[in-house]
């Protein structure tokens, strides 16, 4: 994970580029990806084909998006992608599982960068 992310090490050069590098990731990967795949895919078919049906699916596609990545975050991707997917079907929003996805995101890259840079 530590040679994944940040998926550019160039953004380690100092950390307001770093700031600025996660918070354009939020605006255009993070909400377009949380929006797309459990507001309008997930929560869209779930008026017809039912809940759990919706989240296995959704969670089939977003776990395949993550196929190139590391074992571990193939595997979460997967556990991710029904507690999301439910969290998402329990509040009838997208909102709550973008939030979860941010902080985990976030949090990776920073652990991931301070091990990288030898601070942890």
């Amino acid at each position: 994970m530590i040679q994944t992310y940040p998926l550019s090490k160039e953004v380690l050069s100092s950390w307001s580029f770093f700031i600025f590098y996660e918070i354009l990731y939020v605006l255009f990967y993070y909400i377009p990806y949380e929006y797309f795949f459990r507001g309008v895919l997930q929560l869209g078919l779930s008026r017809y084909w039912g809940g759990w049906r919706s989240i296995l699916f959704v969670t089939v596609l977003t776990t395949a998006l993550h196929a190139t990545k590391p074992l571990p975050e193939i595997a979460g991707a997967a556990f991710a992608g029904l507690l999301l997917g439910y969290i998402a079907e329990k509040t009838q929003s997208w909102f709550y599982p973008f939030l979860v996805h941010i902080i985990t995101g976030i949090s990776t890259d920073v652990f991931c960068s301070l091990f990288y840079l030898g601070v942890l």
